[in-house]
């Protein structure tokens, strides 16, 4: 899924270029334009397409993609609707990886980032920006990532989570709380080719900072 903020860095390394060749791919409102630059047309629009910029909108290739308008008085952002179709979509997918979350207004990048508290979503989430790779854990959906020694992981908590086990990090947590706002789990580094997180309550974010 695109969205409107800053474009994500170049794909390679990040997601598997064949799976990305052949996901389903939507595109939150002025998102269109993040992933035209990425060189794919997508499946679906979805947006009260105020942010749309002309160029984009007129591309050619647009003609027979479905387009999913909602008016600008409306009581929810466009990627929060978007999320929202994929998890009432008859062909919910396992995993929705959200580019270009971040950038632009400070309210709207806070806003992105806080939708995985929005509610249990069907998928797992993945957000990516110019700066971080970040995965939501939740406890039906612990998180394996790939890394290199001396990657940095930062573990933010999404209100209060409890019974935080990690494997991979220098310093590594064993059915530990983490407090929203505290910055314990700031600016971790990875040990191993792979980082393990699970949690027993709540919702967090694994973050690797991205070189």
């Amino acid at each position: 899924m695109f969205a409107a903020g800053e474009p994500p860095p170049p794909l390679a390394g990040l997601l598997d270029e064949a799976i990305f060749a052949t996901a389903r791919v939507v595109c939150a409102d002025g998102g269109l334009s993040n992933c035209l630059k990425a060189g794919r047309i997508p499946d679906c629009l979805i947006g009260d397409f105020d942010s749309v910029d002309a160029e984009s909108s007129a591309h050619p290739s647009l003609a027979a993609v479905p387009r999913i308008v909602h008016p600008v008085d409306k009581s929810a952002s466009d990627l929060e609707l978007a999320l929202e179709y994929l998890a009432n979509d008859p062909q919910v997918p396992d995993v929705v990886v959200m580019l270009g979350v971040s950038g632009g207004r400070s309210d709207h990048h806070l806003f992105n980032w806080l939708l995985p508290m929005l509610r249990s979503w069907p998928f797992g989430l993945r957000l990516i920006d110019r700066t971080v790779d970040a995965y939501l854990v939740t406890p039906a959906r612990p998180c394996d990532i790939p890394c290199e020694t001396d990657d940095t992981i930062s573990l933010v908590p999404l209100g209060d989570v409890a019974g935080v086990t990690t494997e991979g990090l220098v310093y590594r947590l064993h059915d530990d709380d983490l407090q929203a706002g505290r910055t314990l789990g700031l600016s971790n580094l990875a040990d191993a080719s792979r980082v393990h997180v699970e949690i027993r309550d709540g919702r967090l974010l694994v973050m690797r900072v991205l070189s």
